[in-house]
């Protein structure tokens, strides 16, 4: 009919069915492998088969770009329920694939994006969590071996430098903390 022609490029042939998938260039969802003709939707209604959404790529001198479509296909019986023919449906979904593609292509560039935040914020960690070591050890060593020579406001200020280093290894902690998070909840 003129509907499948406009889909398919190439109208109807009288070539046995063992040469459609060659003819009408129908090929297994790689776009590579030629579809079986076995199996194309219509040999298999017509042998008496239903067919439930085949997929399926095609491509030909008239559909170069090639395109997707879906089959369903059904043995057609007459009264006495002998098989007279088959008859196959089938839709284009080829915005479906542009947009399952482009919904692989964006997930790809996350999942990137992801890996790269994870390495930053490790690096980050890193290299905070060094120079935090370091001056809560000091600080800790400045405490226990001058402890006398201290003021009251001496020992408040380390204190101070002591309880706001712990505060920013948690503030990194946290971050990192997430970090993990946001990504778990885009993978799920």
């Amino acid at each position: 009919n003129p509907a499948a022609e406009r889909l398919l490029g190439l109208g109807a042939t009288e070539a046995p069915p063992a040469e459609w998938s060659r003819h009408y260039g129908v090929f297994l969802p790689d776009q590579v492998t030629p579809y079986p003709a076995e199996r194309l939707p219509l040999a298999r209604a017509i042998r008496g088969e239903t067919v439930n959404a085949d997929e399926l790529f095609v491509r030909n001198s008239k559909v170069p770009q090639g395109t997707w479509l879906i089959f369903t296909g059904t043995p057609l019986k007459d009264e006495h329920g002998l098989l007279r023919g088959g008859i196959v449906v089938f839709q284009d979904i080829r915005e479906q694939k542009q947009r399952d593609e482009e919904g692989r292509k964006y997930t790809a560039l996350v999942e990137a994006a992801n890996k790269e935040l994870e390495a930053f914020s490790y690096s980050v960690s890193h290299d905070l969590r060094a120079p935090l070591r370091a001056i809560d050890g000091y600080s800790r060593i400045l405490g226990e071996d001058y402890a006398g020579s201290f003021d009251d406001e001496g020992r408040r200020l380390l204190d101070v430098i002591r309880t706001n280093a712990r505060k920013m290894g948690q503030l990194i902690d946290d971050i990192l903390a997430f970090s993990r998070a946001g990504r778990q909840e885009m993978s799920v």
